[in-house]
């Protein structure tokens, strides 16, 4: 998703945690407005966003949703190229190559999950087990070495004995 940063350059995020600000546009976390900009009307009931990033707003309680906006996906060539600028925002750079706007549920582009972020794949409590089994297989090998060339060094001392 693209964002309007304050000095007017487009930055990029992965991150979904959007929200309604005062004004009732949609913002990131840090409070920066989506790009194309959305807004949500102030006698807005409930929100809809469906998997091809079509954004519906029911208001007054009424059972007919009206369409406000798009979200729209962008994506790049080299997004590894990207370079961030921190708050889960990244800009373009030469070798990320220019963004291409799609919609989401295009080939190669994603779909938009409502209620749902992106977690991490690792699982960090076996992470962090297996960094400490591997810290205690290394003491415990260092110590071994060290066992070893002191005994090694009795050995040289006693032949010279």
């Amino acid at each position: 998703m693209r964002f309007q940063l304050p000095d007017g350059s487009i930055a990029f995020s992965r991150a979904g945690n959007l929200h309604k600000d005062s004004d009732g546009r949609i913002v990131n976390i840090n409070g920066y407005p989506m790009d194309p900009e959305l807004r949500i009307p102030d006698t807005a009931t409930s929100v809809l966003i469906t998997t091809t990033g079509a954004v519906y707003v029911q208001e007054n309680n009424q059972a007919i949703q009206s369409q406000i906006g798009q979200i729209q996906i962008t994506k790049f060539v080299n997004p590894s190229s990207l370079k961030s600028i921190g708050g889960n925002l990244y800009v373009e750079t030469a070798a990320s190559g220019l963004g291409r706007e799609g919609m989401p549920g295009e080939v190669g582009f994603g779909q938009v999950a409502q209620y749902s972020l992106e977690s991490s794949n690792v699982d960090i409590v076996t992470e962090m087990m297996q960094m400490v089994i591997t810290q205690r297989s290394f003491d415990i090998i260092s110590k071994a070495i060290q066992s070893g060339e002191a005994m090694l060094n009795s050995a040289i001392e006693i032949a010279r004995g």
